[in-house]
């Protein structure tokens, strides 16, 4: 069996190694699938900019001394309310994604989290906030390392990490992301920022933890079943997979 094959298997392996069931409350549903990679990425980063921009007048009370929150937040407002970068489409450019939108989110999502300035607005002291705050850190982060890795060179399997990052990122690049890629997309579009209620993570192992809100532990709430239901039908779908996996390599 060659090398590319064994890897391929042991990728697949390492993404059945945990399952991860999240139930979330989300406002003004629209039950929509996932589109194209270029259009998720995009409301990903939307939303993010949302969730700050509803938090703006919080903001400009923050205590700024090198002003580089002002700085960051109104480069970046300009750039999405423009009319001219509308007109341009650059919303709709991978690669203004890549170097400007991510990592803007990413230093506002940063400079909030590091605040030790105890008298500012609550909402930027709220713990469920200050959760959000670190998922749009983490998960910008995560989308520009993503983002990086393409366009892949196939001559070169094996290109460093962030070797790629002064190239250009077109949306054909974006056709080619690999499916664990598209994947952890995928999980970050699903909750976007949205509270996460219930968790339950499984481990190959047996090991299950499952957390919840305090306020939902009470057994007459309606989420738990709902929760439950989830775990049953994942549980079903990962014995699947694991099984199919086995499977393939023995064959």
């Amino acid at each position: 069996m060659s090398n590319k094959v064994l890897t391929g298997f042991s990728n697949i392996l390492q993404d059945l190694s945990k399952l991860e069931i999240n139930t979330v409350i989300k406002d003004n549903m629209s039950a929509r699938k996932m589109t194209t990679i270029e259009v998720a990425i995009k409301e990903i980063a939307l939303i993010y900019f949302d969730f700050f921009g509803k938090l703006d007048s919080s903001m400009k009370k923050l205590e700024d001394p090198n002003k580089f929150l002002e700085e960051v937040w109104t480069k970046l407002k300009e750039n999405i309310f423009s009319e001219e970068n509308h007109k341009k489409g650059l919303l709709n450019e991978p690669n203004f994604l890549k170097t400007e939108f991510l990592p803007s989110l990413n230093k506002i999502s940063l400079i909030l989290l590091e605040n030790k300035q105890e008298d500012v607005d609550e909402k930027l002291l709220d713990p469920s906030n200050r959760v959000i705050f670190y998922r749009i850190h983490k998960n910008s982060e995560q989308l520009i390392k993503i983002l990086n890795k393409y366009p892949k060179n196939q001559d070169e399997e094996d290109l460093d990490e962030g070797s790629n990052e002064s190239k250009k990122l077109t949306k054909k690049d974006l056709e080619n992301i690999d499916m664990d890629d598209r994947a952890q997309i995928r999980k970050f579009w699903d909750i976007g920022v949205e509270k996460v209620v219930m968790q339950t993570a499984v481990q190959l192992d047996g090991d299950v933890l499952t957390r919840i809100q305090e306020k939902y532990v009470d057994s007459n709430s309606p989420i738990l079943p709902i929760h439950q239901m989830g775990v049953e039908v994942s549980l079903k779908c990962w014995t699947f997979l694991i099984e199919s996996a086995i499977k393939l390599f023995k064959n």
